[in-house]
């Protein structure tokens, strides 16, 4: 080894009880000084503990995916041909590996790496999460609710209830999913108040989905979801829930500035006024206390459904 590679050997060496780098000499060999400088920096100042952790799982995965992908340790620079493989094995069409098992990442790989523990999640880790599906439907059908509420959301809050009627007028008809929210403590109720909505059908459905495909048993409902498919602990923050709502509306051909998660709850008395289901049922499970705030939202449905407009037309 040169004393130029010793010298930047010596310098990884801050970095040594942080990220997986036991290939000191290796490492040394492909970075330039600046570069062995740069890291050792961060790593005793420059980056929060927080982060330096986030940086070692990101690099420990990708180390324990090119192993598994390739064989070899993870190059330095990686090279754009194993690059666009990554890329691969992680953005694909669950549609396409139905027909095609090759299509996606190989089974062998992602059990290598399930069994290191550091793949928790079946399927493509594809932009269209089903946290995304499962937490605005749930926002949505639950009555609007606020994005602090799903943000705050809690695993203990829900309760599976018995299947219930898909049309009220039939009891014995086809049965439909259902689950309680328990709300706790709201901008409209109290902690210590028996306050509730009920989910039926799709919005159940995705829910549990979600909670089965991410194994949540405990603690926050709404999680996100780091690059290489990691779970994280905390909940998501409200301004988290306003930037999904947001991106999903520019996904739909929308201007996401004029929309935010408060529309949520406005949208949701907006469509049942709509579909003419009374005020004080829409009431009940968006929880509005104040009957002349709630109203407005009807009065304005009602106008542009009603016949009096329609007299010329």
């Amino acid at each position: 080894m040169t004393g130029s590679v010793l010298t930047r050997a010596e310098a990884l060496d801050a970095l040594d009880s942080v990220l997986p780098f036991d290939r000191r000499e290796f490492l040394a060999e492909i970075l330039s000084d600046d570069d062995a400088e740069t890291l050792r920096h961060l790593a005793k100042e420059g980056i929060g503990e927080n982060s330096m952790r986030a940086l070692a799982s990101d690099l420990g995965y990708l180390e324990a995916w090119s192993l598994a992908a390739t064989g070899q340790p993870l190059p330095w620079p990686a090279p754009e041909p194993l690059l666009i493989k990554f890329i691969a094995h992680h953005l694909w069409d669950p549609s396409k590996r139905e027909t095609d098992p090759a299509h996606g990442m190989p089974n062998e790989v992602a059990d290598a790496l399930r069994a290191s523990g550091l793949l928790r999640v079946e399927g493509p880790h594809a932009p269209s999460t089903v946290r995304d599906r499962a937490l605005l439907l749930v926002a949505f059908a639950s009555g609007g609710r606020r994005r602090s509420e799903v943000a705050s959301l809690r695993l203990a809050q829900i309760e599976e209830q018995d299947p219930v009627a898909a049309d009220p007028k039939e009891p014995e008809g086809p049965k439909l999913p259902c689950a309680k929210i328990r709300l706790g403590r709201t901008k409209t109720t109290e902690a210590n108040d028996d306050a509730f909505v009920l989910l039926v059908g799709r919005p159940v459905l995705a829910l549990q989905e979600w909670l089965e495909r991410a194994k949540i048993s405990e603690g926050a409902v709404f999680r996100g979801i780091d690059r290489w498919g990691h779970l994280e602990r905390k909940a998501l923050t409200p301004q988290a829930v306003n930037l999904i709502l947001k991106r999903r509306i520019a996904q739909a051909g929308l201007d996401p500035k004029v929309f935010s998660a408060h529309g949520l709850r406005s949208g949701f008395l907006t469509e049942t006024a709509r579909r003419g289901i009374p005020l004080p049922e829409a009431m009940q499970q968006s929880q509005h206390r104040s009957v002349s705030q709630a109203s407005r939202y009807y009065n304005d449905a009602e106008r542009q459904l009603g016949r009096a407009a329609r007299l010329i037309v």
